[in-house]
């Protein structure tokens, strides 16, 4: 089930009617209404179709377009061949009709028995892409082993056409791959049995853009498996190397599986899981659920954005209620009735000019002390420190020391000194504010902003 602007839609499979197939229905209601529409299908083959459809997933861009994808047996006429499959359909109606099934995997004309199956959708309404990633044991001829992996395709126009699938090998023993074929970069030397087998991988996209899936390698639960993820940045059309979510993998005994993911608007990620581990014999020998948490700073105006002063969940964070607008983007507030800001100004990119961090909301003509951190406190929440909450930690460097204007605003470049492609960084603002309000402090701190700095 998805939920777009104007509607929610849910799709689902059922067990074989008449024809004994199986087929997808959906229901839709307005999200205004707590009525749902009669059920319908959404394969609208269904009365003729004499394949399975099965495992759908639907997403939308929340302006009225919608895609399901699914994993199917059917050969649509004779034109593809008998094996799983991945399917689409699109609705531009929000949800009320949909259109004829079509092939995704590009291979499916081609494959022979290869199964291409459970495939995860996201999109990323602000660029317009969408990605679907799905399980298969395709091994291109031999290339990539009788393991199963993972393929992507992408989509840039509303899911109506999908990139195609291709790959090429060099003639000198390395190997290139397209941009849209496998997800997990190391399938060309994965495959040592069933203990490299990637499978049930679950998809996200944040606000600015990227992509993350995470998926289960190994044979769960018969085998020890781990759970690993991998990033896409927008506009970008590799994914990066997969590293390990459950990051006692190299050391744990049982068996990791069956991830899922999310992100909140801030770029704070979960992942949850099933779990045989016991945590090193503190959690008993039965399945339970694991999860961990991660962020994956943006490296854009305005960077990713931590230490903001509001409630959450209804619980105060500022030192003496000085709470700001919930959903705002600035520190707890201060003696002008506002919070301050501390923002990217461009691109954080060593081989780039220096973009500036920009401070706004501060007393008129104060002093503020712009410092950089190689960490982040209590995960981006911050603790109490004067009259706000401080983020930025770790290994910290000031950067300036400047007056702010009559309006309480100011800026300094961001120094690349000792900076490396991928090194993640912190920045906030500790500001004086020595007029008689909240603590007996008189110093108060922006929110923070973290980025990943780019090559």
């Amino acid at each position: 089930m998805a939920t777009g602007l104007g509607a929610s839609v849910c799709v689902w499979q059922r067990d074989p009617g008449n024809d004994g197939d199986l087929d997808l229905r959906f229901s839709r209601k307005l999200n205004s209404n707590a009525a749902w529409s009669p059920v319908a299908f959404l394969n609208t083959n269904a009365a003729s179709d004499v394949g399975s459809d099965r495992h759908p997933r639907i997403a939308t861009d929340g302006a009225g377009t919608w895609v399901a994808v699914w994993q199917s047996s059917e050969n649509l006429d004779n034109t593809v061949v008998n094996d799983e499959d991945i399917l689409f359909a699109r609705s531009t109606d929000d949800g009320v009709t949909w259109s004829a099934p079509a092939l995704l995997n590009s291979t499916g004309t081609t494959d022979g028995t290869a199964a291409d199956t459970a495939p995860v959708i996201a999109v990323d309404p602000t660029s317009g892409a969408w990605v679907v990633v799905w399980i298969t044991n395709n091994s291109l001829g031999g290339a990539i082993g009788d393991d199963t992996d993972l393929f992507w395709s992408r989509s840039t126009n509303g899911g109506a056409v999908w990139s195609a699938f291709a790959w090429s090998r060099s003639t000198n023993g390395g190997a290139v791959w397209s941009a849209f074929a496998i997800v997990n970069a190391d399938a060309l030397t994965d495959h040592n049995g069933t203990e490299s087998n990637d499978q049930s991988p679950d998809l996200a996209v944040d606000a600015s853009g990227q992509f993350v899936v995470t998926w289960q390698r190994g044979n769960s639960p018969h085998t020890e498996s781990d759970i690993r993820s991998a990033r896409l940045d927008h506009p970008g059309f590799l994914w990066t190397s997969s590293i390990l979510v459950n990051t006692n993998g190299a050391t744990d005994t049982g068996a990791d599986f069956q991830p899922c993911i999310a992100v909140d608007t801030r770029g704070r990620w979960v992942v949850a899981w099933n779990s045989l581990d016991s945590l090193g014999g503190t959690t008993g020998s039965d399945m339970d659920i694991l999860w961990c948490r991660f962020q994956s700073p943006i490296s854009t105006n305005p960077g990713t954005v931590m230490c903001v002063g509001f409630q959450k969940n209804g619980v105060p964070r500022c030192p003496c209620g000085n709470e700001a607008q919930v959903g705002s983007s600035t520190g707890c507030i201060n003696s002008t009735g506002f919070g301050a800001s501390c923002v990217l100004s461009g691109i954080a990119s060593i081989s780039q000019t220096p973009p500036n961090a920009l401070g706004a909301g501060m007393p008129p003509n104060s002093s503020a002390l712009y410092f950089q951190g190689t960490g982040v406190v209590n995960f981006g929440e911050g603790a109490a420190f004067g009259d706000g909450l401080r983020c930025a930690t770790g290994s910290v460097v000031r950067l300036a020391t400047v007056t702010n204007s009559g309006v309480g605003a100011s800026g300094v470049a961001v120094p690349t000194a000792g900076l490396a492609a991928g090194n993640v960084r912190a920045y906030q603002i500790w500001y004086r504010n020595a007029a008689n309000f909240c603590t007996s402090s008189t110093f108060n701190l922006s929110s923070a902003f973290m980025a990943t700095w780019l090559p």
